[in-house]
């Protein structure tokens, strides 16, 4: 992530600072209104990939939570495939549903996610 955002912030001229310093405008002006809508791209595809991480999390989860009734979802699907009868039209209708949110995340914001993971790749 730091190294996407690097690449982002390295691209961005200086003079885009020097002339919002000469219309007046204060440091946190500066990064609200010139400099987070330029790296947006980059901050879409960073907080996308972190969503999609945590969502996906299985091993802390699995040695962490204890309680059977406080497992989550990636846990629960490998619950399934431990029993020794796996109910398999449950466990593809849970996976269905499971790989529901991160597809619908990355259809929302896919027009970001292709600037914003490119954004450092060519030097120019």
């Amino acid at each position: 992530a730091i190294w996407v955002l690097k690449q982002a912030s390295d691209k961005l001229p200086i003079e885009l600072d020097e002339a919002a310093v000469m219309d007046g405008a204060t440091p946190l002006q500066i990064f609200r209104l010139v400099y987070v809508p330029l790296m947006m791209p980059s901050l879409v595809a960073i907080g996308t990939y972190a969503v999609l991480l945590a969502w996906n999390e299985y091993l802390y989860a699995f040695l962490l939570l204890s309680n059977d009734r406080d497992i989550t979802l990636p846990v629960a699907l490998g619950n399934f495939l431990a029993a020794d009868d796996s109910p398999w039209e449950l466990l593809m209708t849970t996976g269905f549903i499971y790989a529901l949110p991160p597809a619908a995340i990355y259809y929302v914001f896919r027009r970001y996610m292709v600037g914003g993971l490119t954004a450092g790749a060519v030097k120019s």
